[in-house]
């Protein structure tokens, strides 16, 4: 008996524990309390037309945020005529704009428990029955609690939203355009005022932020954040939403870059300069837009001509890493966080980053379009290594700027062979054709030639790329930053941005392509030496008298050389303002050589005080002292020796030219200093490609 009361009694205390728990008795943690707030969404206003159909979002919360569920909802409308609302079940909360809730019977009837059809207000014939427009407040109230109120504008079937801009034109960073939206219904008729609220869109806004995101005015306002181009939509109406067209935002784009160091001579990365090795120089950049105003939190592409001698980051800190002289410049890239969008290319003055004094030993190759051999040559010996048999005969060679890669050219493939170790990489069998640019970056080859297809290798991706658009390319030049090429052809002048290809002229069919080092203008070797201007890719015409044949531009930007054999084309160049294009000052002269009446290669020195011009001129390498501006030859050792190509070292100090001397071939190096050819490297094969690597 007295097990059977402490089971009784267990049994009883065990049914009040689980009674008062689910109430929210005894303090449980888990429980829900009462209603304490409701939100009606959305809000704060809701735009429909006469006969659509919406449902509202109920949220309930207890004091601790916590939801209160399968609760009785009364909706209620402050002009049920203009907003029916359903009140059964899962359709609760449903809205029928201007008209009236029916069920599915048939016949219909009326009904708010069981809503099927939402059919405009009955009239006395003759009368067409019509959805009512106007303007209503719904709320909805459990528990005694009352939600926020909404706003229902109900207005006949919009058809169209136009949107007007208060400036056409483009706004300075801070700036604002007003933007203002109307809406006409289908008879053409402007309903503005009884729509109530617009909802609007910017499609970047990184470009520009929008004041808010929908208003119950008719206007908006968005605020340039960063140069570039984007667009702002404004719509109306929640279930049939109706958009205005695009109209563009524009914050003005960049047209000025200036880069300065803290030292005395702004123009120096360096203080002292030369700086030792491993010295650093921090830049920085004043960028302006078309108005003249100041742009700030720009994202800036920062360039080194030559890496190999020194490197500058993304903050504009430039290092020296080896015995040289390299420009630095900043650009706005092409459709990048920049120019966002805008299609055009900016870039700074430049800044000279000059390391040393030293020497900078190097590796110098020779091959020839006779031969499968590729010869390394020690400039500490100056002896020919152990030759790289290449797969076929290259037809081109250009080494990379960051002494990587040597790209070699072929009608069976571009060969690429590591000049980090001297072995032989690979072959790109689809990228068939003559190396004619390898981008400052170091990732990018532009292949051609007569009966080639132009096509753009990526070295990072392993990639090629066809530039259909062009076709018998016969030289192109990158731009300082790499996102643009300038590219020669039989038929023209075209600019390539990515993939896509722009004609600047059909009537300018030139043989060499130089971009500037401040990348404004890309020079071109046709009739008085023009220029393709690269913020907007037009033709400059030039001021130069005669055809060159050859063009190469100084590592600081000064001046454009132009090979036109017998004479030297010297156009001094400076470029200035903040519109595109800039304004653009050229004084030409023209100098005499000894002789030569075909220019193969021009080289310039790093430092960018000497030039020299290879030639059909037995028996010397022409030279131009361009601090002294007078020019001169380098007698060469030899019987008869011609020069092919070649390049020069990092530090400036020597160069290095193929000779063709009737015999199996050398390559002779110069001393700068002395003008002398001082030692001459002999090779089994006639070395028409000779290049130096970076370091």
């Amino acid at each position: 008996m007295q097990y059977l009361r402490s089971a009784v009694l267990t049994f009883i205390i065990l049914t009040v524990v689980l009674f008062f728990a689910s109430c929210g008795g005894g303090g449980s943690s888990t429980s829900v309390g009462p209603i304490t707030s409701i939100t009606l969404s959305p809000s704060p206003t809701i735009s429909l037309n006469g006969g659509d159909t919406f449902q509202m979002s109920v949220t309930a919360t207890d004091a601790r945020g916590r939801a209160v569920n399968n609760q009785t909802l009364t909706f209620n409308s402050s002009a049920s005529t203009v907003a029916e609302i359903a009140s059964g079940g899962n359709l609760a909360g449903l809205i029928c704009a201007g008209g009236q809730w029916f069920d599915g019977q048939s016949p219909p009837h009326r009904s708010l428990t069981s809503p099927v059809v939402c059919t405009p207000p009955p009239v006395p014939p003759p009368a067409v029955p019509t959805f009512n427009s106007g303007t209503t407040t719904i709320t909805v109230t459990a528990q005694g609690v009352t939600s926020n109120a909404v706003t229902v504008n109900v207005h006949p079937k919009v058809a169209r939203v136009v949107l007007t801009a208060s400036t056409g034109s483009c706004v300075s960073q801070g700036g604002q355009v007003v933007y203002t939206a109307a809406a006409f219904d289908t008879a053409g008729n402007d309903i503005t005022a009884s729509v109530g609220s617009f909802n609007w869109s910017i499609a970047d806004s990184t470009v520009g932020t929008l004041a808010s995101s929908s208003t119950t005015v008719t206007s908006n306002t968005v605020t340039a954040v960063i140069p570039g181009v984007t667009t702002v939509t404004a719509s109306v109406n929640n279930t049939n939403p109706v958009n205005s067209a695009a109209v563009v935002f524009q914050e003005c784009p960049v047209a000025s870059i200036v880069i300065s160091s803290t030292n005395t001579n702004p123009n120096l990365a360096f203080n002292p300069s030369p700086g030792a090795l491993g010295a650093t120089g921090q830049l920085s950049a004043v960028v302006k837009d078309i108005n003249g105003a100041v742009v700030n939190n720009v994202t800036l592409t920062w360039n080194s001509s030559v890496p190999a001698a020194a490197t500058v980051n993304s903050s504009g800190l430039v290092a020296g890493v080896a015995y040289g002289t390299s420009s630095i410049t900043a650009s706005c890239a092409l459709n990048g966080t920049c120019n966002k969008g805008q299609g055009s290319l900016v870039t700074s003055n430049t800044v000279t980053a000059s390391v040393g004094p030293g020497a900078s030993g190097t590796t110098i190759y020779a091959t020839g379009t006779g031969t499968t051999s590729f010869v390394p040559i020690d400039s500490g010996t100056n002896t020919a290594g152990t030759a790289i048999t290449l797969p076929y005969s290259p037809n081109s060679m250009i080494l990379d700027p960051q002494g990587a890669n040597a790209y070699l050219g072929s009608g069976s493939g571009l060969m690429v062979v590591n000049t980090t170790n001297n072995t032989y990489n690979k072959t790109i069998t689809n990228a068939a054709g003559k190396v004619l640019a390898v981008s400052p970056s170091g990732q990018l080859v532009l292949i051609g030639g007569s009966g080639f297809s132009t096509v753009i290798y990526n070295n990072s991706a392993n990639t090629v790329t066809t530039l259909s658009a062009i076709t018998n390319a016969v030289a192109a030049d990158f731009s300082p930053d790499s996102t643009e090429s300038v590219v020669a052809d039989t038929t023209g002048v075209r600019v390539v941005q990515g993939t896509v290809v722009r004609t600047v002229s059909s009537a300018v069919t030139p043989t060499d392509v130089s971009f500037l080092a401040t990348g404004a203008l890309a020079y071109l070797a046709a009739a008085n030496t023009p220029s393709v201007v690269a913020c907007n890719s037009t033709l400059h015409a030039g001021g130069a008298s005669g055809t060159t044949t050859l063009v190469k531009t100084l590592p600081d930007g000064s001046k454009v050389l132009g090979a036109q054999l017998p004479n030297l084309v010297v156009v001094a160049v400076a470029t200035s303002g903040t519109t595109c294009p800039p304004t653009i000052a050229e004084t030409p002269s023209v100098l005499a050589f000894t002789g030569g009446t075909t220019a193969k290669q021009i080289i310039i020195t790093s430092n960018g005080t000497h030039a020299y011009v290879t030639s059909d001129l037995a028996g010397k390498l022409l030279s131009y002292d361009v601090v002294g501006n007078v020019t001169g030859a380098v007698n060469l050792v030899g019987t008869a020796p011609v020069t092919t190509t070649g390049g020069v070292t990092l530090d400036s100090a020597s160069v290095y030219v193929g000779v063709n001397d009737g015999g199996p071939g050398s390559v002779h190096k110069i001393d700068v200093a002395s003008g002398t050819d001082t030692t001459q490297i002999s090779v089994s094969f006639v070395p028409d490609l000779v290049a130096v690597r970076a370091h």
